[in-house]
């Protein structure tokens, strides 16, 4: 379920998410493969305090469908016999705090071209 701020999830019950959450609305069943799809995208898990197990990205937010655009995989990094991948630090949200996150400043609401002529009629 969301945080109260709208600025993160968590994951109650594991099992339950697993089992009838994961396969509905991804390719895989298995946790571990969601956990690593969520580090891919950057998001980050709250390791302890009173947000303990909450996943948050500075772009995931409560109402905000629109920020999603915002997000970017993250690099796989490769050990340094194989080589790396480049990429710079621009735009780099990584070092952000969870209790931070409320104060980011954020781009307006995109207007969705559905919502656009819904709200004309």
């Amino acid at each position: 379920s969301w945080n109260t701020a709208g600025t993160g999830f968590t994951i109650h019950n594991r099992y339950y998410f697993e089992a009838h959450i994961i396969p509905r609305y991804f390719n895989s069943s298995q946790y571990r493969a969601f956990q690593r799809s969520l580090n891919v995208w950057g998001f980050s898990m709250v390791p302890k305090g009173p947000h303990r197990g909450t996943c948050w990205h500075p772009y995931f937010r409560r109402g905000r469908e629109d920020l999603c655009d915002l997000m970017e995989r993250v690099p796989i990094k490769r050990n340094a016999t194989s080589g790396s991948e480049g990429g710079g630090n621009e735009g780099d949200i990584s070092n952000i705090a969870f209790d931070q996150v409320q104060d980011l400043p954020l781009p307006p609401p995109k207007q969705r071209p559905i919502m656009s002529a819904l709200q004309q009629e």
